[in-house]
């Protein structure tokens, strides 16, 4: 079938990227590197200065999807006893856990190596008993950092350099004498600096990224800005991710200046509430590019929830610049202060309506998302629907159901434009 989208030149490198990733990953033993598993926040950096390779495990079933194994993975952790209502992301990692330890068999490009320890940061309540479960199942020691959460905006702002000295204590006091312990060097502060001062650069170049899809029509579909995770999460502070954002940036700008569309004829603007679903993200793409829907925008890539802002990155002070980020990335997480970016996500990228992902194993960020459509409806007027996924479990999948729901929030925005013009 013909695709009905304009596929960015740089988001076909994202494959390429990620497979030598893992390639690099499973040969980490033999180079006499050590392996840290982690999840939550992109504790990268330090691990990166200490010459520590790492998996990533919301990167790692993503890539899974891609790969066509994540339903597999699934039934694998639910048949040593993990409920279908656990968290996706983690299952995956389970049963790479488990194939390790019972010694079978794996697809060669999802395979992964044994950690020599567990490194997270707690940014949602599962997440802590998500990691110390891997590190007892693998018997391998666990480091996590605390992520302070704030209730409301004052909250935040009356404590912010408050919890930037808890969380940088912890990096000191914890985290460092931990790396140091496992690896047997010391950390290099000068490789800390650099990576950094790379990540800011990253950053900065993926929000001027950000910044072009406002063009209408858009260059990019929200789903491939969303794979532009990868270079984040997979090469974080590397030199390699700025040549990568580079070109991305430039390659939105051409489309802009030549007035080319992700969506030929783009006749909808929406926006996307949560994780996209990975494991159908082409299928999704083309669904909504054959009404001349385009997802502009989303909370998972446009938010602050992700590396967004390169003030927090000084090389001067890298251990400070780490906390910052974790401490800044809960912000989003604030109701009140995430209802209000995207309202104003709204308003800037000329959003026609909003898909609303409720996601089936993720219920903590599912939280608040009916609230969230009435308050859009209520202060400006845009229609939304909420549709029943999962960003890794298929069986949470229903194409009725995306049909019906896509289809009549198109119409109500065509009955609201044709009311308009009365």
């Amino acid at each position: 079938m013909e695709s009905k989208t304009n596929r960015l030149r740089t988001t076909a490198e994202i494959g390429k990227l990620v497979a030598n990733h893992y390639v690099d990953l499973n040969q980490a033993h033999e180079r006499g590197q050590k392996v840290a598993w982690t999840c939550g926040g992109g504790p990268f950096l330090p691990l990166l200065a200490m010459d520590v390779m790492y998996h990533h495990a919301p990167s790692y079933a993503a890539w899974c999807c891609g790969r066509k194994v994540n339903d597999e993975m699934l039934r694998y952790s639910e048949s040593a006893g993990y409920l279908p209502e656990l968290c996706s992301y983690k299952k995956v990692s389970y049963a790479a856990a488990l194939q390790i330890m019972e010694g079978a068999p794996m697809r060669p490009e999802v395979m992964l190596p044994k950690p020599d320890f567990i490194f997270g940061v707690r940014n949602c309540p599962l997440m802590l008993f998500w990691l110390d479960s891997i590190a007892r199942l693998l018997d391998v020691p666990l480091m996590v950092i605390e992520q302070p959460q704030p209730a409301t905006l004052r909250d935040y702002e009356l404590n912010y350099e408050r919890n930037v000295d808890y969380v940088e204590r912890q990096i000191t006091e914890s985290v460092i004498p931990f790396l140091e312990n496992i690896t047997g060097r010391r950390l290099d502060y000068d490789r800390f600096s650099q990576l950094v001062s790379v990540m800011g650069k990253v950053v900065g170049l993926r929000r001027e990224s950000r910044e072009l899809t406002k063009n209408i029509p858009s260059p990019c579909t929200f789903f491939e800005f969303g794979m532009s995770q990868a270079p984040v999460m997979n090469l974080a502070g590397e030199a390699d991710a700025v040549g990568y954002f580079e070109r991305f940036r430039a390659e939105l700008e051409q489309r802009v200046s030549q007035g080319i569309a992700a969506v030929p004829g783009e006749k909808y603007r929406l926006y996307w509430h949560h994780i996209p679903v990975w494991h159908k993200i082409g299928h999704l793409t083309e669904k909504l590019a054959s009404y001349g829907a385009c997802l502009v925008a989303a909370q998972y890539s446009h938010g602050e929830g992700f590396p967004s802002d390169p003030s927090v990155y000084n090389p001067e002070e890298p251990i400070r610049s780490m906390a910052r980020q974790i401490v800044y990335s809960s912000r989003s997480r604030i109701p009140e202060v995430g209802n209000e970016q995207i309202v104003q996500m709204v308003k800037e990228y000329s959003i026609d309506g909003l898909i609303m992902h409720n996601h089936q194993t993720c219920k903590y960020i599912d939280i608040g998302e009916a609230d969230l459509l009435r308050h859009v409806e209520e202060t400006l007027g845009k229609p939304g629907v909420m549709i029943d996924c999962d960003a890794v479990d298929p069986s949470h999948y229903s194409e009725a159901e995306w049909d019906v729901k896509l289809k009549a929030l198109l119409e109500i925005i065509d009955a609201r434009r044709e009311g308009a013009q009365r």
